[in-house]
C-alpha cells in the first residue's frame, strides 16, 4: 500500500518537481531533507552529473523505495534514516539543501536551524510546498500537520540566519522559497 501511495504522489508531483528544479542551484553535495520517494533527488542526479545527494527521511519505507529507485545512481546517493530537527551531519557538510513537500511533517523552526548548521557558507536552501497558507488546509488535516503562511516561513528562516533571495507562487497552490546562508 505504501509503495502505491509513493508512486501516485510522484505522478502528482511531477509538474511541481519540474518547476522547483529550475530554482535549485548547481552544487557538489546536496541534502534532500524529507526525501520521501526520492523523486526530487533523482531529478538532481540526472541533471547534475558531478553531484551527490544525501536523502534523509524518518520513514524507513520511503528510504527503501528511494534506494530502489536510485539504484543506478548508488555511487552518488546516500540514504539516512533520521529527523529534520536533529540532522546527523557535521557543520558545513552540504553546499545545497532541499525541503520539498515535507514541511508539515516536522517542526520547521528546528529544521531550518539544522539546515543552516549543516550548510556551508554560501549554501542554498530551496523550500517547496503545496500550501503555505494555513487557511487553505482543511480543518481535519490541520489537527495532524502544521501549515504556515509564507511570511511566517520567511520570518523563521531569517531568525535562523538565512537571507531569503526569493519567494514565489507557482501553479495551483505550489510555493517556493530560496534562501542562502551568508558567507560570513
Amino acid at each position: 500500500m505504501g509503495r502505491a501511495v509513493l508512486a501516485a504522489m510522484d505522478i502528482l508531483h511531477r509538474p511541481f518537481i519540474t518547476w522547483i528544479m529550475r530554482r535549485v542551484p548547481p552544487a557538489k553535495a546536496y541534502l534532500d531533507i524529507g526525501a520521501g520517494s526520492g523523486y526530487a533527488s533523482l531529478a538532481i542526479l540526472r541533471r547534475r552529473r558531478h553531484s551527490s545527494v544525501t536523502l534523509l527521511d524518518r520513514s524507513s519505507a520511503a528510504l527503501s523505495f528511494a534506494e530502489k529507485r536510485l539504484f543506478r545512481y548508488r555511487d552518488r546517493a546516500a540514504f539516512v534514516l533520521g529527523s529534520a530537527e536533529a540532522l546527523p551531519f557535521h557543520e558545513s557538510s552540504f553546499s545545497a539543501a532541499i525541503m520539498l513537500d515535507s514541511l508539515y511533517y516536522f517542526d520547521a523552526d528546528k529544521a531550518f536551524a539544522e539546515a543552516f548548521r549543516v550548510l556551508a557558507a554560501g549554501g542554498t536552501l530551496v523550500i517547496g510546498d503545496e500550501a503555505f497558507d494555513s487557511s487553505a488546509v482543511p480543518a481535519g488535516i490541520r489537527d495532524i500537520v502544521t501549515a504556515r503562511g509564507i511570511d511566517e516561513m520567511i520570518s523563521a528562516l531569517s531568525r535562523c540566519g538565512f537571507l531569503v533571495l526569493s519567494s514565489e507562487h507557482g501553479k495551483a497552490s505550489w510555493s517556493c522559497i530560496v534562501a542562502v546562508k551568508p558567507m560570513c
